[in-house]
Protein backbone atom coordinates (compact mmCIF):
# COMPACT_ATOMS: atom_id res chain seq x y z
CA UNK A 1 0.00 0.00 0.00
CA UNK A 2 1.51 3.06 -0.99
CA UNK A 3 1.83 5.91 1.50
CA UNK A 4 -0.66 8.53 -0.20
CA UNK A 5 -3.25 5.59 0.02
CA UNK A 6 -2.59 5.12 3.69
CA UNK A 7 -2.82 8.62 4.34
CA UNK A 8 -6.16 8.85 2.63
CA UNK A 9 -7.58 5.84 4.64
CA UNK A 10 -6.52 7.24 8.07
CA UNK A 11 -7.78 10.61 7.31
CA UNK A 12 -11.20 9.07 6.03
CA UNK A 13 -11.16 7.10 9.50
CA UNK A 14 -10.09 9.77 11.74
CA UNK A 15 -13.62 11.56 9.83
CA UNK A 16 -15.53 8.81 10.82
CA UNK A 17 -14.59 8.72 14.68
CA UNK A 18 -14.77 12.52 14.80
CA UNK A 19 -18.52 11.93 13.13
CA UNK A 20 -18.78 9.19 15.77
CA UNK A 21 -18.24 11.74 18.33
CA UNK A 22 -20.45 14.32 17.03
CA UNK A 23 -23.36 11.84 17.65
CA UNK A 24 -22.53 10.41 20.83
CA UNK A 25 -22.28 14.09 22.41
CA UNK A 26 -25.42 15.55 20.47
CA UNK A 27 -27.05 12.17 22.37
CA UNK A 28 -25.36 13.03 25.18
CA UNK A 29 -26.39 17.07 25.30
CA UNK A 30 -30.25 15.19 24.31
CA UNK A 31 -30.09 13.13 27.79
CA UNK A 32 -29.16 16.42 29.93
CA UNK A 33 -31.05 18.98 28.30
CA UNK A 34 -34.88 17.57 29.42
CA UNK A 35 -35.93 20.75 28.31
CA UNK A 36 -35.88 20.03 24.66
CA UNK A 37 -39.43 18.77 23.13
CA UNK A 38 -39.02 15.57 21.82
CA UNK A 39 -35.74 14.83 22.42
CA UNK A 40 -35.81 10.68 21.69
CA UNK A 41 -35.54 9.94 18.09
CA UNK A 42 -33.00 12.89 18.16
CA UNK A 43 -31.38 10.92 20.61
CA UNK A 44 -31.80 7.65 19.26
CA UNK A 45 -30.97 8.38 16.43
CA UNK A 46 -27.26 10.25 16.83
CA UNK A 47 -26.77 6.74 18.98
CA UNK A 48 -27.28 4.92 15.65
CA UNK A 49 -25.04 7.44 13.56
CA UNK A 50 -22.65 7.12 16.12
CA UNK A 51 -22.48 3.48 15.76
CA UNK A 52 -22.60 3.37 11.88
CA UNK A 53 -19.70 5.86 11.80
CA UNK A 54 -17.60 3.96 14.71
CA UNK A 55 -18.03 0.39 12.66
CA UNK A 56 -16.70 2.30 9.66
CA UNK A 57 -13.58 3.75 11.26
CA UNK A 58 -12.86 0.18 12.27
CA UNK A 59 -13.22 -1.58 8.89
CA UNK A 60 -10.33 0.86 7.64
CA UNK A 61 -7.92 -0.45 10.64
CA UNK A 62 -7.49 -3.20 8.85
CA UNK A 63 -4.77 -2.69 5.34
CA UNK A 64 -7.29 -2.51 2.13
CA UNK A 65 -6.64 -4.62 -0.45
CA UNK A 66 -6.04 -8.16 1.40
CA UNK A 67 -6.71 -10.73 -1.17
CA UNK A 68 -9.93 -12.48 -0.17
CA UNK A 69 -11.13 -9.56 2.22
CA UNK A 70 -12.83 -7.14 -0.30
CA UNK A 71 -16.02 -7.91 -1.48
CA UNK A 72 -16.36 -8.62 2.49
CA UNK A 73 -14.91 -4.96 3.12
CA UNK A 74 -17.60 -3.44 0.57
CA UNK A 75 -20.99 -5.42 1.84
CA UNK A 76 -20.20 -4.41 5.43
CA UNK A 77 -19.09 -0.51 4.06
CA UNK A 78 -23.18 -1.06 2.65
CA UNK A 79 -24.42 -2.03 6.18
CA UNK A 80 -22.50 0.81 8.06
CA UNK A 81 -23.77 3.26 5.64
CA UNK A 82 -27.56 2.19 5.84
CA UNK A 83 -27.02 2.46 10.05
CA UNK A 84 -25.99 5.63 9.63
CA UNK A 85 -28.90 6.68 6.82
CA UNK A 86 -31.44 5.19 9.90
CA UNK A 87 -29.56 7.31 12.40
CA UNK A 88 -29.88 10.35 10.29
CA UNK A 89 -33.89 9.50 9.37
CA UNK A 90 -34.65 9.26 13.17
CA UNK A 91 -32.84 12.37 13.86
CA UNK A 92 -34.61 13.98 11.10
CA UNK A 93 -37.96 12.90 12.62
CA UNK A 94 -37.06 14.22 15.81
CA UNK A 95 -35.85 17.12 14.85
CA UNK A 96 -39.29 17.72 12.81
CA UNK A 97 -41.17 16.69 15.74
CA UNK A 98 -39.50 19.68 17.96
CA UNK A 99 -39.92 21.99 15.40
CA UNK A 100 -43.60 21.25 15.15
CA UNK A 101 -43.99 21.12 18.92
CA UNK A 102 -42.22 24.48 19.85
CA UNK A 103 -44.77 26.00 16.62
CA UNK A 104 -47.84 24.82 18.74
CA UNK A 105 -46.26 26.30 21.57
CA UNK A 106 -45.70 29.35 20.17
CA UNK A 107 -48.88 29.71 17.76
CA UNK A 108 -50.97 29.46 21.37
CA UNK A 109 -48.94 32.21 23.02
Amino acid sequence: MDVENKTAIDLASMGDWLQALGGVVSAVEGFENEALIGPTYNMIGNFIQAIGNSMQALSKLEPLGVKGHIEQRRTLNSIESWIQAVGAILSTLGLIESFEKRTAILNKE
